[in-house]
């Protein structure tokens, strides 16, 4: 995450500071005597040429059949150099492709030290493919002891150790096409290596690794050879290399202690464990005492300091001092930052907020600073500029109402807040209409949130309706919700809901989701003005979520008796102009009486995903939205049919006419629980079968 890069380049700057002393150490190490193993720069004058394999010429060897052989000045100035890739292995099937020198040095001196250095660039493949390229190195028995990965792909440095195919991120990484200097000292007594990579063009040091194990398991067994291989992965990517050198280095005789690696900057979570480690040579014996800034840590006197559960207190400058007959070096700091994870005090709450007003949530954490947040809406979309630990939502509309959460980092961990829900009050009074004949006048108040609407007539079930509706204007798609609390049983027909509807007229086409008090829940609607309407139930009664979503022509109504997790009631297609009127509908089906419903958790608003678990197995066709025959197909542009599923699932449209062969027709994404379908193709395909799959393809 963007936020945490202060957060490294501040803790690291100390860090950076060792990695270059290291680097420089490493250049220096003992000047008294160096024997060299084997040195090379791939030149003509040492018997290299460009016109055949490096395999085979001056005694290297290798295995495979990817490309090898030489170049000129493809490293400016540095004349030939070998190269490893380009040229694809003949068996599709090779994954592997290695040269080397044979080094054969069956033990190392007690004391010295290997050095190996060589000039290297991975050069970027020209078909978009990645691969990745590995400097292993061997004992004389032919036992791989470690290697340096670099992969192509994410520009990552890994490593391995002995027995081990677990590639390790060392923290640093490469680019394509720049030149590294990389050095490999290896300490054979002490069965430690080091890795350091210079870039050659702006200068800068990395320290790759310090202080790891040559061999895992029993002594190194001298050094057999130094290899580079390529792991081929369809790219046509290359590694180069130049001035291949091993070096034997014996240091001087009685020499005061001398630091290799410093002990490196750590970050660590509190609690956990971390080690902090010298690399030093001198004629032995070699003395350690570790400090914590000016104090002796008992019992510290190894190489290795080794700290367990971690806790604040122990945050601070970390040096070691070396001494032995000969002299005494200190070395430089080694900071160990202690990092504690974020964690949440305090959760948000649930607001309510009327139209027109300001709302707020707030998160309240402990841990180490600094931290991030980021709020989001409706759980997945994320608030641009929400940024701070309390979110201020300014002049509240309809819109927003919904659930709210935020996301909080620190350098350690990322914690999620409760989701708290943002009630939004419409404003006061809403528009009342008397819709048709009625018998006695309806009407409709706001108490905290809570809508009482009264209402006569004769229902809403022929050609005319007579009810009471509390409404608003609504452009688009979008969705009513609202809970039906209480409704009075002035007849079985009586009704309360939620309603689209084209306008306040008693002919007006509509969709009306309600809840009677004595038939359960239904969606009933008037297709085109003044036709009787159409109905499916489901059962249920008071109290009742019910929830009505326009999705273009698309309209379908849910039911749920928690307000989390819902149930299709049935489905249509409607069509309405852009603008249409939105809200609550009482009717009493009885024209001599005012039934009184009450409403709360009432929104009008964009649409939004389906909360709760989608509690089937797979996503569902509904079919029957559409009146069966020719005339409904063309009248809808085609066969039309409604999927259910869990939010966020991409579904692959298959058609047959055999369940022998399916083709795929189309890919659709489930943003809000439901997503329609129609396929034109119908309209001339004649008899199909049709199923939809989940799928993660585009």
């Amino acid at each position: 995450m963007q936020n945490f890069v202060v957060i490294a380049a501040s803790r690291q700057s100390a860090a950076w500071l060792l990695v270059s002393l290291c680097c420089l150490l490493l250049s220096r190490v003992a000047s008294a005597q160096v024997t060299t193993v084997y040195a090379t720069g791939f030149e003509a004058s040492e018997g290299f040429s460009q016109q055949t394999f490096l395999i085979g010429q001056a005694g290297w060897l290798g295995e495979g059949t990817g490309g090898n052989g030489i170049l000129d000045q493809f490293i400016l100035d540095q004349g030939q150099q070998a190269f490893l890739g380009f040229a694809l292995p003949s068996d599709p099937n090779e994954e592997l492709s290695g040269v080397w020198y044979p080094l054969n040095r069956a033990s190392i001196p007690a004391n010295n030290l290997v050095r190996f250095s060589v000039l290297m660039e991975v050069v970027d493949s020209t078909n978009g493919e990645f691969d990745e390229f590995r400097w292993s190195v061997f004992a004389a028995n032919g036992t791989r002891l470690f290697s340096l990965d670099f992969d192509n792909y994410d520009l990552g440095i890994y490593y391995l150790q002995q027995n081990s195919n677990t590639l390790v991120f060392t923290g640093s990484s490469f680019a394509n096409s720049f030149p590294y200097s990389l050095t490999l000292l290896m300490d054979y007594s002490r069965n430690r290596w080091s890795a350091t990579l210079d870039n050659m063009f702006d200068g800068t040091h990395s320290l790759l690794v310090t202080n790891l194990a040559i061999a895992t398991s029993g002594s190194p067994q001298g050094l057999g050879d130094i290899d580079a291989l390529w792991l081929w992965e369809y790219g046509d990517n290359y590694l180069l290399f130049d001035n291949y050198r091993v070096t034997i280095e014996n240091p001087a005789a009685n020499s005061a202690p001398r630091i290799i690696a410093p002990p490196l900057t750590r970050d660590v979570v509190a609690g956990s464990a971390t080690t902090l480690t010298v690399v030093g040579v001198g004629t032995p014996p070699v003395r350690y005492q570790w400090r914590f800034g000016t104090n002796l840590v008992a019992g510290a006197t190894n190489s290795t300091l080794a700290l367990t559960n971690v806790q604040p207190a122990a945050e601070g400058a970390y040096r070691v001092v070396l001494s032995n007959s000969f002299g005494v070096v200190t070395s430089s700091v080694a900071n160990l930052w202690v990092e504690v994870p974020v964690s949440i005090v305090t959760e948000p709450s649930n607001q309510v907020a009327t139209v027109g007003s300001n709302a707020s949530f707030s998160v309240i954490v402990t841990g180490t600073p600094p931290f991030s947040f980021q709020w989001y809406f409706n759980r997945t979309n994320e608030l641009a500029g929400q940024t701070n630990a309390t979110l201020v939502l300014n002049n509240v509309q309809l819109s927003a109402l919904g659930e709210y959460h935020a996301l909080i980092a620190n350098y350690v961990n990322v914690v999620t807040s409760r989701v708290a829900t943002l009630t939004v009050l419409p404003p006061s009074p809403w528009a009342n209409h008397d819709v048709g004949v009625t018998g006695l006048p309806g009407s409709a108040n706001i108490t905290d949130g809570t809508f009482s609407v009264s209402g006569s007539g004769a229902g809403i079930e022929g050609t005319a309706d007579a009810f009471h509706f509390t409404h608003q204007t609504w452009t688009g798609d979008g969705q009513i919700v609202a809970r039906v609390l209480t409704l009075q049983d002035t007849a079985p027909g009586a009704e309360a809901g939620v309603m689209l509807r084209q306008t306040v007229e008693a002919n007006s086409p509509f969709a009306f989701l309600s809840v009677s008090s004595g038939r359960g829940v239904a969606l009933r609607r008037r297709l085109e003005t003044g036709a009787l309407p159409f109905e499916n139930r489901t059962p249920g009664a008071a109290p009742r979520w019910l929830r009505l979503m326009r999705l273009g022509n698309t309209l379908v109504g849910h039911v749920s008796t928690n307000g989390t997790n819902w149930s299709l009631v049935w489905w249509t297609t409607l069509n309405l102009p852009a603008q249409i009127e939105a809200g609550l509908a009482v009717t009493s089906h009885n024209n001599g009486a005012l039934n009184t419903a009450t409403f709360d958790q009432v929104s009008l608003g964009p649409l939004a995903p389906l909360p709760g678990a989608w509690p089937e197995p797979g996503p569902v066709i509904a079919l029957g939205g559409e009146p069966a025959g020719t005339a409904a197909f063309f009248n809808v542009g085609g066969f039309k049919f409604l999927l259910s599923g869990a939010v966020g699932e991409r579904y692959a449209i298959l058609a047959s006419a055999t369940l022998t062969n399916w083709l795929r027709l189309a890919t659709l994404t489930n943003t809000f629980g439901v997503v329609e379908y129609r396929e034109a193709g119908a309209l001339t395909n004649g008899f199909r079968f049709y199923r939809a799959a989940i799928t993660n393809a585009p």
